[in-house]
C-alpha cells in the first residue's frame, strides 16, 4: 500500500511537470503582460503623490484659572475653556471652520507660482469669487488630503497631508499646525473674557450690595451712638456689620480674580506640542512601485493558472470524446464483420 501511494504521488507531480511543460508559455505569458501593464501604468498613468508627516501633542500644563471655582459657585462652568480641556484633535482638524481658514491661505503650488488653497485644489487660477458648491468641494477635497493616526498610550498624533507636490505638502501641514494653534488660543481666550466680563459684572452688583449696606450701617450708628447698655440694638449692630463683611470679602477677591483673569486673557502660550515638524517628503508615497508590480503580476498568474487549468480540462474532454468515437468505430466495425 505505501509503494502504490508512494508511486501515486510521484506520478502526480510527473503529471504537474507535464502540464507546466505543456503550458509554459502560457504561465510566462500573463504575468509578463501584468508586468508591462504596471511599468506602462506607473511611466504614463500614474500621478506621484508626496506625503508631509509631523507629530503633535496637547499641552499638559493643565492649569485652572482661580475664577472658575469662584464661577461654578454661581452655576457657571468656565472648566471649559482652561487648558486643562480634553481637545478632541481628529475632529478639530478635519472640522469645516479649521478648512475654511485654510481656504484663503497662499501656498507655492509651484516653484515659481503663489496661489490661494481654494484655486490650488480646484486647479483654478486668477479666480476669486467662488460659489457655495465650489467652497464645498474645496472643503471636502481639503479635508480628505489630511490622515490622523493617534497613540492612545502616549497621546501623540501623527498627522499626515498627501498632495501632489511635496514642498505644498509640508506648507499645508505647517499651516494647519499654526492653525490649530491659533484656534485653541482663540477658544481659551474667549473663554477668558466670558470670565473677565463674569467678574466685572459681579463687581458691579457687588459693589452696589455693599454700599447699599455700608450706607445702612452708617445711619443706624449715626442714631444710635450710645447702644453700649442695649442688647438688641448691639444684636442689630453685629447683623449690619455682617452685611458689610461679607459683601467686603466678595468684592475683594472678585478684584484680585479679575486681574487673573485679565491676564489670562491676554497671555499667549503654546497649546500644542510640536514633537516633529512637518517633513519634506524626496520620494513619492504613492503609488508603492513594489506593491504596485508585485499586485499586476500575481494577477497575472492567477489568470495562467486559471487558463492552464481550462485548457487541461477542455483537452481532457476531448480526449474521453474521442475515445467514445474510437470505441465506436470498433463496435460497428465488430458488428459488420460478423
Amino acid at each position: 500500500m505505501e509503494k502504490n501511494s508512494k508511486m501515486e504521488k510521484y506520478l502526480s507531480l510527473i503529471d504537474i511537470y507535464l502540464i507546466v511543460a505543456r503550458n509554459i508559455r502560457t504561465l510566462i505569458f500573463y504575468p509578463s503582460i501584468g508586468f508591462l501593464i504596471a511599468i506602462s501604468y506607473l511611466l504614463f498613468f500614474s500621478v506621484p503623490m508626496y506625503t508631509s508627516s509631523g507629530k503633535i501633542s496637547s499641552s499638559s500644563s493643565g492649569s485652572k484659572p482661580q475664577f472658575s471655582g469662584l464661577a461654578s459657585q454661581f452655576g457657571i462652568n468656565l472648566s471649559a475653556g482652561t487648558s486643562s480641556t480634553s481637545w478632541v484633535y481628529p475632529e478639530i482638524i478635519k472640522s469645516r471652520q479649521i478648512a475654511k481658514r485654510m481656504l484663503v491661505k497662499t501656498f507655492k503650488s509651484d516653484e515659481n507660482n503663489e496661489k490661494k488653497l481654494i484655486n490650488i485644489l480646484l486647479d483654478r487660477s486668477n479666480i476669486f469669487d467662488f460659489n457655495n458648491v465650489d467652497t464645498v468641494k474645496a472643503l471636502n477635497k481639503f479635508i480628505s488630503l489630511i490622515d490622523i493616526q493617534e497613540d492612545r498610550k502616549t497621546g501623540i498624533y501623527t498627522i499626515q497631508i498627501t498632495t501632489k507636490n511635496n514642498l505644498l505638502s509640508k506648507q499645508l501641514l505647517q499651516a494647519l499646525f499654526d492653525e490649530l494653534q491659533n484656534f485653541q488660543l482663540t477658544y481659551n481666550q474667549n473663554q477668558h473674557k466670558k470670565a473677565r466680563e463674569f467678574i466685572e459684572e459681579r463687581i458691579s452688583l457687588t459693589r452696589i450690595e455693599l454700599v447699599k449696606a455700608e450706607e445702612t450701617l452708617k445711619n443706624f450708628t449715626s442714631k444710635n451712638r450710645r447702644i453700649e447698655n442695649s442688647p438688641q440694638l448691639l444684636l442689630e449692630k453685629n447683623r449690619l456689620n455682617r452685611d458689610v463683611s461679607v459683601p467686603l470679602q466678595v468684592f475683594t477677591t472678585l478684584r484680585e480674580e479679575l486681574e487673573t483673569a485679565k491676564i489670562e486673557e491676554y497671555k499667549e502660550k503654546d497649546y500644542i506640542v510640536i514633537i516633529d515638524n512637518p517633513s519634506l517628503s524626496l520620494n513619492p508615497s504613492k503609488p508603492n512601485i513594489s506593491i504596485v508590480i508585485f499586485a499586476l503580476i500575481m494577477a497575472g498568474l492567477f489568470v495562467s493558472i486559471f487558463t492552464i487549468i481550462f485548457i487541461e480540462y477542455k483537452s481532457e474532454l476531448d480526449e474521453k470524446e474521442q475515445a467514445k468515437i474510437l470505441k465506436a468505430n470498433e463496435y460497428l466495425k465488430h458488428s459488420i464483420n460478423r
